[in-house]
C-alpha cells in the first residue's frame, strides 16, 4: 500500500512526559564531593530552555543510505518483508531517488547515496511489539538474524538491509 506523505499519523500533543522538569536546584547547591545533598536530589543542573517546550521529542524519521537503483531491493525488504507502507514522496524529492516507508508512527527515509558504504555501528534501535513473528518473517526471507542479550530488559536482533546497513529490533521483556 502507497500513502501519501501528506497523510502523518495523528499524534496525541496532550501527551507531555512523566519526568518532572529539570531541577531548579543550582551547581551551587551541591555538596564539595560533587554530589546533592539528598541522594534521591536530581542530578541535572537547571537549565532554562528545559521548559520552553513541553512537547517530549518524538521521532519523525530515521533516514539510511542505500546504492543508486535500488529502490526495488528497498521496497522488497522493507515492503514486503518488514511490513512497512511505502509513502509518496514529495514532488520536489522525487528526482533524487530512494523511498520512504512507514510503520506506525515512525518512518523511514531511504536515500540514494553514490559510493554507499553500509553504517556498521550507527544504526536505529526500532522497538516492536512481537520479536519472534519478525524474526521468524525475516529468517524465512533467507535474512541472517544476530540475537543480543547485552540490554538488560529487552529482548533483541540485529539484521542487515539488503544494502548492509545495521537495524536493530527490540521488545519489551
Amino acid at each position: 500500500m502507497t500513502i501519501s506523505h501528506h497523510d502523518p499519523p495523528k499524534l496525541d500533543h496532550s501527551v507531555r512526559s512523566s519526568n518532572p522538569p529539570a531541577s531548579s536546584q543550582s551547581a551551587d547547591a551541591l555538596r564539595a564531593d560533587g554530589g546533592y545533598p539528598d541522594a534521591g536530589a536530581a542530578r541535572t543542573v537547571h537549565n532554562e530552555s528545559a521548559t520552553l517546550d513541553p512537547m517530549p521529542w518524538l521521532l519523525h524519521h530515521v533516514q539510511l543510505a542505500i546504492p543508486p537503483g535500488s529502490e526495488d531491493r528497498a521496497r522488497a525488504f522493507y515492503g514486503s518483508v518488514l511490513g512497512c507502507e511505502e509513502l509518496v514522496k514529495p514532488a520536489t524529492l522525487v528526482e533524487r531517488g530512494g523511498a520512504w516507508f512507514r510503520y506506525g508512527a515512525v518512518e523511514l527515509h531511504l536515500a540514494v547515496e553514490e559510493g554507499h558504504r553500509p553504517s556498521r555501528q550507527a544504526h536505529p534501535g526500532i522497538l516492536i511489539g512481537d520479536l519472534d513473528e519478525l524474526e521468524a518473517r525475516l529468517r524465512a526471507a533467507g535474512y541472517e538474524v544476530e540475537t543480543d542479550y547485552f540490554l538488560a530488559g529487552y529482548r533483541r536482533f540485529y539484521v542487515d538491509d539488503p544494502f548492509g546497513n545495521r537495524l536493530e529490533f527490540l521488545a519489551v521483556l
